[in-house]
This record gives structure tokens, C-alpha cells and sequence, in this order.
């Protein structure tokens, strides 16, 4: 009896699986019974990179059946590392403009790399400071102004020698 009834146990799992198909005589075969799928483990079909999507799929193990499932892979994002000089700070003058220094920062992954800095400084402008030079008997006088950062000098104001 036991044995009957593992049998009859057997048939029917066969039977669901789609492993036999039962005939009611003649060429009339009974419809299939449906059965869910099973999918494998998900495989990577298209990999994504840092700036797009990828793609994974799945396929059903049962023999003869090609249904599959799809997902989306989010793309991974840059992967950028310290910031390292790439440029060194220039500093302004008198009369010339200087800049910040700039930095730059690689993806560990693709070639996208990014840049900050590098603005530019104004010129400082001179910084004039005076010295009269008295007139003598001899000598006229006049006033020399020195620019305190560049050493830049011009005279002016000239007056008659005593």
C-alpha cells in the first residue's frame, strides 16, 4: 500500500513538471499543465560603467522554455580620488593679475577627472609711499614716490633751488 501510494505520489510530481504527458486516446493530448517558472541566478549582460545603466538577466532551467527577466543595473558613479595641485597659486603684482592654485581629481574607474580652483587674483596696485628731497642753494628739490611692494618710482614736484 505504501509503495502504491509513493507511486502514485511520483506520477503526479512528474505529471506537474511536465516529465510525462498524459493521452486521452486517439491524437487528442490533455493541455499541458502550467508550471512557474524557475529562474537561475541573475548574470550581468551588459556591465554598467560610471555614466550609464547595465543590465542583468535571468534565465527559466526548465528545458524548452526561453523565458527570461531583466533588471536594471544602476550605473556606479564616478569614483574619484584625492584632490592633488595641479597648477601652483600664482600671486598678483603691482601691475599683473595672478590665480589661485588648481586642483584636480582622477576616477579611479574612466577618464573623467574634474578641476577646481584657478581663479584669477586682481592686480595689487602699487603702494606709493613719499620722500621730499629738499631744494639746496645748488639743488632743486622734488618729491620721489616709491611703490613699498615692487620698488616702482617716479618723481614730481619739482621746486626751485634756494
Amino acid at each position: 500500500m505504501k509503495k502504491k501510494l509513493i507511486m502514485l505520489l511520483c506520477f503526479i510530481l512528474a505529471l506537474c513538471s511536465g516529465i510525462i504527458t498524459v493521452y486521452a486516446g486517439g491524437d487528442y493530448e490533455l493541455p499541458a499543465i502550467p508550471i512557474s517558472h524557475k529562474f537561475g541566478d541573475w548574470v550581468v549582460t551588459t556591465e554598467p560603467t560610471c555614466t550609464t545603466e547595465g543590465k542583468k538577466t535571468r534565465y527559466c532551467q526548465h528545458k524548452g522554455c526561453s523565458a527570461t527577466e531583466t533588471e536594471i543595473v544602476p550605473a556606479l558613479g564616478h569614483d574619484f580620488g584625492e584632490w592633488t595641485q595641479s597648477a601652483p597659486k600664482v600671486e598678483p603684482t603691482c601691475i599683473a593679475a595672478g590665480s589661485e592654485a588648481v586642483e584636480t581629481r582622477s576616477c579611479s574607474r574612466c577618464d573623467a577627472s574634474e578641476t577646481r580652483g584657478g581663479e584669477a587674483i586682481n592686480p595689487l596696485g602699487h603702494n606709493y609711499e613719499s620722500a621730499v628731497t629738499a631744494p639746496t642753494c645748488t639743488q632743486m628739490g622734488y618729491t620721489t614716490y616709491t611703490c613699498s611692494r615692487c620698488q616702482d618710482s617716479y618723481v614730481t614736484d619739482y621746486t626751485d633751488a634756494t
